[in-house]
C-alpha cells in the first residue's frame, strides 16, 4: 500500500484549471477534460455516507482532490478562490441543492452557527412531534 504524502490538488490549481477551460459546468454537468482522450469526459459525483453532500473525486496525472460540489459550483461560476476563513453556503439549507443562485459565501463561524441552530431546531421539533406518538 502506497503511503500518502500530501500532494494533491490545491485550490489554486483547481481554480487555474477552471480559468484555462480544463475543469467546466455544461447544463449543471461537472466536465473535465481528459488529455490522452483528447476529450471532455462527465465527472459523476458520491454522495457522502455521513455528511449528505455530494462530492467530486477530480483527478489529474497522478495527483487527485476529492472536493465539494458546492465548494466547486462556486468557484467555476465565480472563476475566484473561495475566500480563507470563509464557507459555502446553501440560501435553502438544502444540503443537495448546489444551484449557483443557491450558494453564497459567509463566514464560516457565522455559517455554521446558523446551520447548527437551524438543524437542532428541527431536531427538537421532531422530538417533541415523537414524544405524543411514544416513539423517540
Amino acid at each position: 500500500m502506497k503511503k500518502k504524502t500530501g500532494k494533491g490538488l490545491a485550490d489554486s490549481v483547481l481554480l487555474v484549471l477552471i480559468l484555462c477551460g480544463w475543469i467546466k459546468l455544461v447544463d449543471g454537468k461537472l466536465m473535465k477534460y481528459h488529455v490522452r482522450r483528447r476529450r471532455f469526459e462527465e465527472v459523476q459525483p458520491t454522495l457522502h455516507p455521513k455528511g449528505g453532500r455530494y462530492r467530486y473525486n477530480i483527478r489529474m496525472g497522478h495527483n487527485q482532490r476529492t472536493i465539494q460540489r458546492n465548494r466547486l459550483h462556486w468557484m467555476i461560476t465565480h472563476k475566484a478562490l473561495i475566500p480563507a476563513g470563509a464557507d459555502v453556503d446553501h440560501k435553502d439549507h438544502d444540503k443537495t441543492n448546489d444551484d449557483p443562485k443557491n450558494l453564497t459565501i459567509r463566514g464560516y463561524p457565522e455559517n455554521r452557527s446558523d446551520n447548527w441552530s437551524f438543524q437542532n431546531f428541527q431536531n427538537v421539533a421532531d422530538f417533541f412531534d415523537n414524544i405524543g406518538k411514544g416513539t423517540f
